[in-house]
């Protein structure tokens, strides 16, 4: 099986997520803080009752681990914009269009029920298109072409993508119900990263892997997110009113993702 880069890869994607996942660990070590005892005293007995984990009656931690599908509006949901070059965008496979998210995030209780939260995650997202096509820049813009016009021994395709990996940012607001909560609130992410990779046969049965990284979607990214669930299992769902390429860069089209989330 034959692998090659187009172009290479940018170290700077490896850095940040090591020194995430390095801090991700640390947290998770530390743990969420020290025990709250309670000293009891009955029949001349003295136990000891460790009651919970928390910073202080103020803060709290919390880890989110998100697997979603993600898909692509040709127009955005709360402007109604749309460009001329949404339709240019390749058509998803959904089955197989999936993000994979971990977040750590700190909670600020403001009342009983009320807190906000905030934090940083990484974000890894995969857009898998169905049909033989791959995305290139060509003038400076990101265009869907044939598969077949890049690569002269294609016979047919196994897989096709374009993923990304973004650090993102939610701040959300939290109404709690006993186990039941409701979080909304913002979010916004910095590409570190993005790639098209492209899997194919040749005509001699040959296996080809290639990931080209001269592919720039847009550096910043901004929406809306929400989440509801009952204790450590939860619904989520990101809508982002940022396009997924640059104006008059690439297709116009207005990523959103949504899916299960498990609450540690």
């Amino acid at each position: 099986m034959e692998k090659k880069r187009i172009s290479r890869k940018p170290s700077l994607k490896h850095l940040i997520i090591s020194l995430f996942i390095s801090a991700l660990c640390l947290s998770a070590t530390a743990g969420n803080g020290g025990d709250t005892i309670i000293f009891n005293q009955k029949n001349n007995k003295k136990s000891y009752m460790v009651t919970h984990r928390s910073i202080n009656k103020k803060y709290y931690h919390s880890l989110f681990w998100d697997i979603g599908y993600n898909r692509l509006d040709k127009s955005n949901m709360f402007t109604g914009a749309k460009h001329e070059s949404a339709a240019g965008f390749p058509r998803l496979k959904n089955s197989t269009s999936t993000s994979f998210s971990v977040y750590t995030m700190l909670g600020r209780r403001i009342s009983g029920k009320f807190s906000i939260m905030s934090g940083l995650g990484v974000d890894f997202v995969n857009y898998r298109f169905s049909k033989d096509v791959t995305m290139k820049e060509i003038d400076g813009v990101a265009i869907q072409v044939p598969l077949a016009s890049v690569f002269n021994n294609y016979s047919y395709m196994k897989k096709s993508k374009l993923g990304g990996t973004y650090l993102s940012v939610p701040v959300l607001l939290q109404l709690k119900f006993h186990r039941f909560f409701v979080a909304a609130g913002g979010t916004g992410g910095l590409n570190i990263g993005s790639h098209t990779r492209v899997e194919f046969v040749d005509f001699f049965g040959n296996k080809h892997k290639y990931k080209d990284y001269d592919i720039h979607p847009a550096t910043f990214r901004y929406g809306y997110s929400m989440r509801a669930g009952f204790r450590y299992l939860s619904l989520f769902a990101n809508y982002y009113v940022s396009p997924l390429f640059p104006k008059n860069e690439g297709p116009q089209v207005y990523p959103f993702v949504m899916g299960i989330s498990l609450r540690l």
